[in-house]
């Protein structure tokens, strides 16, 4: 526009402008930052200005470290929300630094009750709520359960971990695949001369090759996918549906505009199963060099997935709850997990049972009492009232 009216002119292109110009988009829409990783704004992209590459991830070329602090909550309406407290530069990663800025923010927000608090597996995050456990503990306001609930692994971060340490040993076919689209990717002439073989080998796949991000192994899936259906000549990788299971688990459990709790002992148990599954097929002479690969895989996996739940104790008890208060699964459902896929005696089943149970109920005297309303645990005689669980 030239005094507010259409003009045609040459303009010079850049990749740093429309980055620029992608981050204004994220600011003025108020958009998340993996909106650009979306695949519908990369198709547009890729019709409108081939030449742009889009950014994966939000990253500081200055090296600085920044922190955000996300709060997940019902309303009166039983409807959940999602607001960011904090967004803000910290000095390092160390866990009492961390704690001092999450005690701050709850602070701020004049938070006094917090049920728990997701962070990913690294040392510094264990240090961090052990900080904020010790300090909510001197708030005026008893803390929900005393704290002994409160800290919670990101599962997402887990299931990513544990299928990383599969991929590994693929990780230079998987680096071949990668830089073959790069050089797709790398100019329009390529693109389209990619374009003219698919119609010559009658590919009939209609999507575009996708390039992933490394530390993103669900990401890593979807470009395998892509890259199956548009070469023939892995279609025997294409028969192994087990990394399936991995990549539905990685999405329910990413999910932040709705409840995920009630899916985690599912998810975790269904984990468990499917490598269960690779680690004990039977490898003899009639096995192929792909049975002998899953094995190897399987075995790595097992090991990062014992690292963080090895036992029924490592599972947060809430997710348990969870379950129960889910009315598709309630505690049947949890007994049939324990003796069908965990493989526990019906004495151990039975115990785990009425601990669930008991937390259950003392979780709902707890919200009774918060209402000011009756108790539903026991009453002075010592009779329980009924619940259906």
């Amino acid at each position: 526009m030239v005094d507010g009216k259409p003009s045609l002119t040459s303009r010079t292109w850049s990749q740093d402008a429309c980055v620029d110009a992608a981050t204004r988009m994220i600011v003025i829409d108020e958009l998340p930052f993996s909106a650009i990783e979306r695949p519908g704004f990369r198709h547009f992209c890729e019709v409108a200005v081939p030449r742009f590459e889009v950014p994966y991830t939000w990253t500081s070329c200055q090296n600085i470290n920044y922190m955000v602090i996300t709060a997940h909550f019902i309303d009166y309406g039983w409807k959940m929300h999602k607001r960011v407290l904090k967004f803000c530069v910290i000095p390092n990663h160390h866990g009492n630094t961390i704690g001092k800025i999450v005690e701050n923010a709850l602070i701020e927000w004049t938070i006094d009750r917090v049920l728990t608090i997701s962070v990913d597996n690294a040392a510094a995050n264990g240090v961090a709520i052990e900080y904020v456990r010790k300090k909510m503990l001197t708030w005026d306001r008893k803390p929900i359960c005393g704290c002994k609930f409160m800290h919670v692994r990101c599962l997402a971060h887990i299931v990513n971990l544990i299928v990383r340490s599969g991929l590994h040993i693929m990780e230079r076919s998987v680096a071949s695949i990668r830089n073959a689209i790069r050089y797709v990717r790398s100019s329009q002439a390529r693109t389209d001369a990619f374009k003219v073989c698919m119609e010559q080998t009658k590919v009939e796949c209609k999507k575009i090759c996708i390039l992933d991000i490394p530390t993103r192994w669900n990401s890593t899936y979807l470009m395998l996918g892509t890259i199956l259906e548009l070469r023939k000549a892995f279609d025997r990788m294409a028969e192994d549906e087990d990394v399936k299971v991995f990549y539905q688990v990685t999405v329910n459990v990413s999910a932040s505009l709705h409840p995920t709790s009630q899916l985690a002992f599912h998810d975790i148990v269904a984990i468990k199963v499917e490598i269960d599954d690779l680690f004990y097929k039977p490898i003899d002479g009639e096995s192929t060099e792909t049975d002998k690969l899953l094995f190897q895989m399987a075995n790595k996996m097992r090991k990062k997935y014992s690292k963080y739940f090895d036992q029924l104790d490592d599972i947060n008890k809430l997710f348990l709850v969870a379950v129960v208060l889910d009315p598709r699964y309630k505690l049947r459902y949890f007994e049939f997990n324990c003796d069908n896929m965990l493989g526990l005696d019906r004495s151990e089943i039975k115990r785990r049972s009425d601990d669930v149970k008991e937390l259950l109920v003392n979780l709902c005297d707890l919200y009774a009492a918060s209402m000011g309303v009756q108790g539903s645990q026991k009453s002075r005689s010592g009779e329980s009232t009924t619940m259906v669980i």
